[in-house]
């Protein structure tokens, strides 16, 4: 929505260009790492929606509440 960088696949390590109207998916709880060129406006879209008990484990990815 606003700004330039980029986000690294850390399994790939294929770099992707994030820009305005650029929209990057990620699959299978894909580990990535962003970085800012300039301050970054960005949208983040959860699907099943975020409900806040969320947690991280070690290894990056997410586990819900009741399954940590």
């Amino acid at each position: 929505m606003k700004g330039k960088g980029t986000i690294t696949g850390l399994g790939t390590g294929e770099t992707h260009e994030i820009t305005p109207g650029v929209m990057y998916a990620l699959d299978k709880h894909d580990r990535h790492t962003p970085r800012a060129e300039e301050e970054l406006v960005m949208a983040c879209v959860f699907k099943p929606p975020v409900t806040g008990p969320e947690l991280h484990r070690d290894d990056g990815s997410d586990a819900l509440a009741e399954q940590a």
